[in-house]
């Protein structure tokens, strides 16, 4: 136990040294020789943690603990060699031993969890939602499984679904609103009122012009509206939306008691909920501004080349998930036809 809080508290060495000492005194010592797997594991160590576990295992099978720590250790081996075969074999080991955890304690949630997270991102997404919606069944708060749940269903098309599990997104946005010391009863549920709506930018710049996207559709169902912004694309939206009123995200709004509040993105649970509703937006919606156009086609006049501008890299913590390299991004267009 003294050893456990240790490790819980970072002392990693301290801890290591009383393990080694248990383990001296008895080789068989089943917790002890699963905490020093902690231990290596938190010392980016796998190769040992991965001896210590199977070494526990093989000592006591039924071992829920060891079993679900070995499935945990395979999976940080495969962030470290992404996008390699070895990645998708260390990926299949986790799932194995995350399974005989599971055997060991079918309540397992983690465990659940864990082997839907897999099998997201191999993309078997339909197989995901059953193991987010096991661990959810034996851990009903489980916020992370029910997002992951959520955007799974939205991958699948089930948008009804996938959107009340995407509200759990950065925590729950429940956190948002009370950071804002907006009140449960001024949250926007769909329906008429009189009165302002006030929208809330929330995540990047990138995530705002997608969902201003479902601006119109909003200003269709209620005309007296206030959106919250990143101050560089308040002229953009200004001129694309000139009945809207646009502020900066940076303001602190005073609103009066008569106003509804709502985050940006919450938007699509009410205005995309099929495909249908996502084809009626497919033109472009955007109102770029006619100077600049010409200043840069005047720019780029001396060559006949199509033109394509890249943005191409995200600041978030999966960025590497979800960007490529330049140079490989570039092999799509030939230089002979296409000007990046």
């Amino acid at each position: 136990n003294y050893s456990g809080t240790l490790i819980r508290l970072g002392k990693l060495e301290k801890a290591e040294k009383i393990l080694k000492k248990i383990l001296t005194l008895n080789p068989k010592h089943i917790d002890a020789i699963i905490n020093l797997g902690v231990i290596y594991k938190d010392k980016k160590n796998f190769k040992k943690a991965i001896q210590n576990y199977t070494l526990a295992i093989k000592l006591q099978p039924g071992n829920t603990i060891a079993n679900y720590n070995l499935g945990n250790v395979y999976e940080n081996q495969a962030r470290l060699i992404e996008g390699t075969t070895q990645e998708i074999e260390q990926l299949k080991n986790a799932i194995f031993y995350y399974k005989k955890a599971i055997k060991n304690d079918p309540t397992y949630a983690k465990a659940h969890y864990n082997i839907g997270s897999i099998l997201d991102e191999l993309g078997q997404t339909r197989e995901a939602t059953l193991s987010y919606k096991r661990a959810i069944k034996h851990d009903p708060e489980y916020n992370s499984a029910r997002y992951n749940l959520g955007r799974a269903q939205l991958a699948l098309g089930n948008f009804k679904n996938g959107w009340q599990g995407y509200e759990l997104r950065e925590g729950n946005v429940q956190k948002y609103y009370e950071k804002l010391g907006i009140p449960k009863e001024k949250i926007w549920d769909g329906k008429k009122f009189n009165g302002t709506l006030i929208v809330h930018a929330e995540q990047g710049i990138g995530d705002e012009v997608l969902y201003s996207s479902m601006f119109s559709d909003l200003f269709n169902y209620h005309k007296d509206l206030v959106i919250s912004t990143e101050e560089r694309l308040i002229s953009f939206f200004q001129r694309t939306f000139p009945r809207i009123k646009f502020i900066s995200r940076k303001k602190n709004i005073y609103p009066d008691e008569n106003c509804k509040h709502l985050l940006g993105l919450s938007l699509a649970k009410f205005f995309r909920n099929s495909l249908a509703d996502f084809k009626q937006d497919q033109k472009s919606w955007l109102t770029p501004d006619v100077k600049r156009v010409e200043e840069f086609k005047e720019y780029f006049s001396q060559s006949k080349k199509i033109k394509v501008g890249l943005c191409w890299r995200t600041s978030g913590i999966y960025n590497n998930k979800r960007s490529v390299q330049l140079t490989d991004l570039a092999k799509i267009f030939p230089q002979n036809n296409f000007e990046i």
